[in-house]
Order: structure tokens, then C-alpha cells, then sequence
């Protein structure tokens, strides 16, 4: 436009000049004077034009970077949180790993959250570029790049909450397991305190069918008792 400024200069010129060599009261005066304001409204009115155009095409140019290098950040940021997610080593037994676990877990998914404000962001600047632009595919482009970032991060969201359920999940299995070991322990114990402490055997036939008695109730217990036993050693296997 600015190339354009001394034509225009030169034509407003021009007239004047045949302005000035003419009868004002003439209609030849009065058809230049209606054609040099014709020109200079069309010419403000294309000023005015320009000058709007000029600020969108700023505005959507910082839109853009704003838009592109949010998305940039978030489509690194991502892979790399899912990627530390799966490092996380199997779940554990014992309470105080478990414990160490959740921690690490817990400081991923509060980064993830953090990034729910940058997300969020991302979508208004998305909406704005959508406003500001015409043509449905330059839409659908910037809601298609939007997309590509948004499934990923709600699936590492789904899949945190999953690794969190399960910790939980395994933090109460071990806690059973360690009630059931403590009982069994306990009822081992008191066993061998039974045996330990038992009167000699009598030669007394009545005293001896009552010791023989308790014997075998303690057998028939210690029988009763076995498959749990088992269950609780193989359960400790599988979780060492």
C-alpha cells in the first residue's frame, strides 16, 4: 500500500490542479471535486482494510507460535511421562516398598496434573485459531493436532489411575498377608509352647488317654491348619 501512496498523492494533485484551473461554479468542477472524494473515501475505506487485515494476520501469527509451541512441549512432554510410567518396577509385597512406590507414583501423576492448566491452554488458543480462520480444513488441521496431543495425555491419565488402583490393590493384599502370617505364627507358637510345656507321658491308663487325646486334637488342628500353611507359602513365594 505504501507503494501506492505517491500515485495516489499525485493523482489528488492532479485534480486539485484542474480544480484550480477550472470554474468552480461549472459542472466539470463539481464531477472532479464528487471524483476526488469518491477516491479519497475508497482510499481511507482500502487504508482501513489493510490496516484491520494487518492486525489479524499479527494476532493470528502470535496465536500460531503460542499455539504450536504449547503443542510442542506437551507432544515431549507426554511420551516421556508414559515412558517413566512403564519403567515403574512390578508391585511389591513388602508395606515399605509399596509405600516407595506410591510416592514415585503420586510425584508422576501430580507433574501430569500440572499439565492439565497447559492443556487446557492449548484448547483455548485451539478455539481462537478456529474463530480466525475460514477455511474447514485449516480447522480441522489445528483440532486434528490438538487431538493427537489430548488422547495420548487422557490415556496416560486412565493408565496412572490404573498403576494407582493396583498399588492400593497390592498394599491390601499385603496387609492380609501379614495378618494371616502373624496368626499362623501365633498358633505355631502356642503349639510348641503345648508341646513344650505337656506333662510327661503317664503311665497312669486314665492320665494317658486324656494326654492322647490332646495329642490328637492338637494333630487333627495342626491338620486342619496344613492347607493354609500352604496357601501362605506359596502366596509368599509369588510375592517375593
Amino acid at each position: 500500500m505504501t507503494t501506492q501512496q505517491p500515485i495516489y498523492d499525485q493523482f489528488i494533485q492532479l485534480g486539485l490542479s484542474i480544480l484550480d484551473k477550472t470554474d468552480q461554479a461549472s459542472p466539470e468542477a463539481d464531477s472532479i471535486n464528487q471524483q476526488i472524494e469518491t477516491i479519497n473515501k475508497g482510499w481511507d475505506k482500502l487504508q482501513h482494510k489493510l490496516g484491520e487485515r494487518q492486525t489479524h494476520l499479527k494476532d493470528m501469527a502470535n496465536l500460531s507460535t503460542k499455539y504450536y509451541n504449547a503443542l510442542q512441549a506437551l507432544s515431549e512432554r507426554i511420551p516421556e511421562a508414559s515412558d517413566r510410567l512403564a519403567s515403574l518396577p512390578m508391585n511389591a509385597a513388602q508395606p515399605e516398598v509399596i509405600a516407595e512406590q506410591k510416592d514415585a507414583l503420586k510425584a508422576l501423576k501430580d507433574e501430569i496434573k500440572a499439565k492439565e492448566k497447559d492443556l487446557e491452554e492449548v484448547k483455548q488458543l485451539c478455539k481462537q485459531m478456529c474463530e480466525g480462520v475460514k477455511e474447514s480444513s485449516a480447522k480441522f488441521d489445528l483440532k486434528n493436532k490438538l487431538a493427537n496431543v489430548e488422547r495420548p495425555y487422557e490415556d496416560l491419565k486412565k493408565k496412572l489411575a490404573e498403576k494407582e488402583k493396583s498399588l492400593d490393590s497390592a498394599a491390601m493384599e499385603g496387609v492380609k498377608f501379614q495378618a494371616s502370617m502373624t496368626d499362623m505364627l501365633n498358633w505355631l507358637n502356642k503349639a510348641q509352647d503345648t508341646i513344650s510345656t505337656g506333662s510327661p507321658v503317664s503311665g497312669d491308663a486314665n492320665t494317658l488317654l486324656g494326654q492322647i487325646r490332646e495329642h490328637e486334637a492338637l494333630q487333627n488342628e495342626l491338620a486342619d491348619r496344613d492347607p493354609d500353611l500352604r496357601l501362605l507359602l506359596d502366596k509368599g513365594q509369588r510375592m517375593m
